[in-house]
């Protein structure tokens, strides 16, 4: 029987990830590459930030899930499949930084440091 593929596509995330994917999903067969992966068995990808188009080619998605917060620039390709949900991570931690990264630039913004 032919294994469905899952597509990890982060090149700036840790390098363990397809490993430990790999392991966790033993049915499935984790590839890195958009390029190299079979159109017809991919089922899932776990992306950050996928150039516009690299996932068109994969007809057979289930489920794309996003390795951060914020899918707006998945959701703004326009070759996106429709039907495919597309998840996001919800963290705490990740929550309470982009929280503190909002408050810096207000108060950045508020107190003039920028025109400093």
């Amino acid at each position: 029987m032919v294994r469905p593929q899952l597509l990890f596509f982060s090149p700036r995330s840790d390098p363990a990830w397809p490993a430990r994917l790999q392991a966790a999903l033993p049915d499935m067969e984790v590839v890195t590459d958009p390029d190299s992966a079979d159109a017809a068995r991919v089922t899932a990808a776990v992306v950050w930030a996928p150039p516009h188009g690299a996932l068109a080619r994969f007809g057979h998605l289930r489920l794309i899930q996003v390795l951060g917060a914020g899918v707006d620039q998945l959701l703004h390709d326009a070759s996106l499949p429709a039907d495919v949900p597309v998840a996001r991570l919800l963290d705490p931690a990740l929550a309470r930084l982009v929280g503190d990264y909002v408050l810096l630039h207000a108060l950045a913004l508020h107190r003039g440091l920028y025109r400093l």
